[in-house]
């Protein structure tokens, strides 16, 4: 039986030039804390969609970010972190990522306990279950600085975008996003769910053909072997075991390029994921195949909006993946 089902809604956009990783955490941060959706409605941490987010600073300079969800049973986090000095010690990567100074990783932990610090082997304790770090920015640097952030939250999922210059665009998506649709303990945790992470990696923007393409640089939920490669991945249920998720080869070209009704309305198709290329591991919650469209216009139905759109370009419209509202 399906979970309920995920409702995504747009906080809203962030802009800054700096070049410094601290500031890049400190524009998310007016957005974690925002204390309004894009929409005008009230956005108040710890009910609806809305999660509550601490910032860790040393000295006044902030180097991590982390969330709590408004809901679950799986003490589950989000942590956001990055620098301009390595510390010591390193930060616990996840392979097959390294480190990068002035660049933002991210993480997600299950079992959580008080957060410690965001370089621990555990940065939420002893006994939780911790993914590592992987790259969800390019390096701070002038010309390739992201200069916009945009955040939007469901009640158990957050997703990042950044934008460098306006044009080339990196996702984050991270927390309870798969429904396994079955409750065997192999397939899910206690809860039913299955909890990951995707990025499109420190060195790839959302390629135009990131839904017709299952190669690992660039396209939607596919995972490459080497450093600043895209990731997906999920926990392996009851475990601390990070296991890669791809999409199903026979969802690829021939359906990249969904088409809309004759009356022109959009139908959003179920996104299907693997895990380790050998089992199925469930449907991506809420995240949708749509027609093309831009990146950051929402999908309205007379005058409501029932979606946003993930692209990969704000100008032109290419193969579009929908956040369900």
């Amino acid at each position: 039986m399906s979970l309920t089902a995920l409702s995504h809604q747009y906080v809203g956009l962030s802009t800054t030039t700096a070049v410094t990783a601290a500031a890049q955490l400190d524009a998310l941060w007016s957005l974690l804390t925002a204390t309004t959706y894009f929409d005008g409605s009230t956005r108040t941490p710890g009910s609806g969609n809305a999660w509550t987010w601490a910032r860790y600073q040393n000295g006044s300079v902030t180097e991590a970010v982390y969330g709590t969800p408004p809901s679950g049973s799986m003490a589950q986090r989000v942590l956001i972190a990055g620098y301009a000095s390595a510390p010591t010690p390193a930060i616990t990567m996840l392979a097959p990522d390294t480190a990068q100074t002035t660049t933002l990783h991210i993480g997600i932990s299950l079992g959580s306990g008080a957060f410690t610090t965001y370089n621990a082997a555990l940065p939420f304790g002893a006994g939780s279950r911790w993914s590592g770090y992987w790259r969800l920015s390019g390096g701070v640097s002038a010309g390739i600085t992201p200069t916009d952030w945009r955040y939007y939250e469901t009640a158990e999922t957050v997703v990042l975008v950044c934008s460098v210059q306006g044009t080339n665009h990196r996702v984050g998506h991270a927390g309870a996003i798969i429904d396994p649709e079955t409750v065997d303990a192999v397939d899910a945790e206690t809860d039913g769910r299955v909890y990951g992470m995707y990025v499109t990696g420190g060195n790839n923007n959302i390629a135009s053909s990131m839904l017709s393409s299952v190669a690992a640089q660039g396209n939607w939920y596919v995972h490459g072997g080497l450093a600043g490669y895209t990731h997906s991945g999920m926990f392996s249920p009851g475990t601390s075991t990070f296991m890669p998720l791809t999409r199903p080869n026979f969802l690829n070209t021939s359906i990249a390029h969904v088409l809309p009704t004759s009356t022109g309305r959009s139908p959003r198709w179920p996104m299907l994921l693997n895990r380790s290329g050998t089992n199925f591991a469930g449907r991506l919650r809420e995240v949708t195949w749509t027609p093309d469209g831009t990146l950051g216009s929402g999908l309205v139905a007379g005058l409501t909006t029932v979606g946003y759109r993930i692209s990969s370009s704000t100008a032109f419209s290419s193969e579009t993946v929908l956040l369900v509202r």
